[in-house]
Formats: structure tokens, C-alpha cells, sequence
């Protein structure tokens, strides 16, 4: 896979990517989170434009890395698709 590529894996997948996709922030400041709760602590803040790699969905919630972070959860409320 290309350095830098986003791309989106749907959670019963066992291997492979299922299609490619990016997705940025759209609402600022977004927080990133430790677990997909709106309770759980805040990790990292992310800005409008900000870019994320997408795992899988839980509830409201994605679960995502970032350039700081690897699998962290972000409400589905920041994120739009490009």
C-alpha cells in the first residue's frame, strides 16, 4: 500500500482493504478519544482539515489513527467524507 494512502476497513473484513476513502474533520476542535465514550479522556484535538485513517465504526463512534495516535475513537459528529 502507497505511503500516506487512507483508507476505510469494515469490521467483519478479516483481511484486505474493502475500499479506499478519506476522511477529514470537519468540526473543530474534535476531540479524539481513548475509548469510544463521550467520557472516556481526551487524548488529542484535532482541527478542521485534519486527516484520519478509519478502522471501523462503534456506535457514534470511529475508531481511527492519526498522525499522533493509533486506534483511538472520534464521534462520528466531526468527521465528513472527501
Amino acid at each position: 500500500m502507497a505511503r500516506g494512502k487512507r483508507v476505510v476497513y469494515d469490521e467483519a473484513m478479516n483481511e484486505g482493504v474493502k475500499e479506499e476513502m478519506k476522511k477529514n474533520i470537519e468540526k473543530s476542535p474534535a476531540k479524539v478519544r481513548r475509548w469510544p465514550d463521550k467520557d472516556s479522556e481526551v487524548v488529542e484535538t484535532l482541527r478542521a482539515g485534519d486527516h484520519v485513517v478509519i478502522y471501523g465504526k462503534r456506535g457514534d463512534f470511529y475508531e481511527v489513527s492519526t498522525s499522533v495516535n493509533h486506534r483511538v475513537y472520534i464521534s462520528s459528529e466531526y468527521l465528513k467524507e472527501e
